[in-house]
């Protein structure tokens, strides 16, 4: 077992996370966040928010905020941290009730729906606010690629979630590797080893994109070492499972 690996296991069993965790439960479900959406689901919810917790965090990137569900949880971690701060970037405006996107729809892929289409009681945006922690992140539109060229800030987490076709993972780890602090992390959702199902009751689930990515980086010589977040303590996408999509990459030299 890897150290990386060890540390991961020693977050998900920490008892204050455990009891802070319990603390924000009604707060939690006031906000009435929408599953399978094609967001993260509630069990990687609580992952994010232990490793947010777990980690020592100032500067947070999430690329893909959606519905605001991950960086919802994200702010409740590092509400108590004056010095921590959170930039979510998405391709659209994410908090706009007005635009109707269903034109650029395609069936199967959640980037065209509006927020209202998923019946979210919230936009990201009024979500942080009724948690008064909205002075905690900023929103971006635009793509990925841009905002990494074009930022001169550094980051202590950055999460990858947004488009996870290979050609899009494979530009996006690199650029995210050269801002990140030392000691950073980066996080990835819907990894899946070896391309392989992680839930028995649906062996048809399987993202490709960013294994196939990390595999290719590494075998050209990119330093960054990706472990399986795997089994958690708690259910996570279907009852009874308890495998997640999450990965945490870290660099070496």
């Amino acid at each position: 077992m890897s150290q990386l690996s060890e540390l991961l296991k020693s977050i998900w069993t920490l008892e204050d996370i455990d009891k802070d965790w319990e603390s924000i439960k009604e707060l939690r479900e006031s906000m009435e966040l929408p599953e399978f959406t094609g967001g993260v689901n509630p069990g990687d919810q609580r992952a994010i928010y232990y490793l947010a917790r777990g980690f020592e965090l100032n500067n947070i990137l999430e690329i893909g905020t959606h519905l605001g569900c991950s960086t919802t949880h994200l702010a409740l971690a590092i509400k108590d941290n004056p010095n921590a701060k959170i930039t979510t970037v998405d391709i659209r405006d994410v908090n706009d009730t007005e635009t109707d996107h269903s034109e650029h729809y395609i069936p199967h892929d959640f980037r065209g729906k509006n927020f209202s289409q998923f019946k979210s009681k919230y936009t990201p945006k009024e979500c942080l606010e009724v948690l008064d922690l909205d002075d905690k992140v900023e929103f971006v539109m635009g793509d990925s690629v841009n905002f990494f060229t074009n930022t001169k800030e550094t980051y202590d987490l950055i999460f990858l979630d947004g488009n996870h076709d290979f050609d899009v993972v494979i530009g996006e780890v690199p650029l995210a590797m050269e801002k990140l602090n030392q000691g950073g992390i980066i996080l990835l959702h819907d990894y899946f080893p070896d391309c392989k199902p992680l839930w028995p009751k649906s062996s048809d689930v399987v993202c490709t994109g960013p294994f196939m990515a990390i595999k290719y980086l590494q075998r050209s010589y990119t330093k960054i070492h990706v472990e399986p977040c795997g089994e958690l303590p708690w259910e996570v996408k279907y009852e009874g499972e308890h495998a997640t999509s999450l990965a945490v990459g870290v660099l070496y030299e």
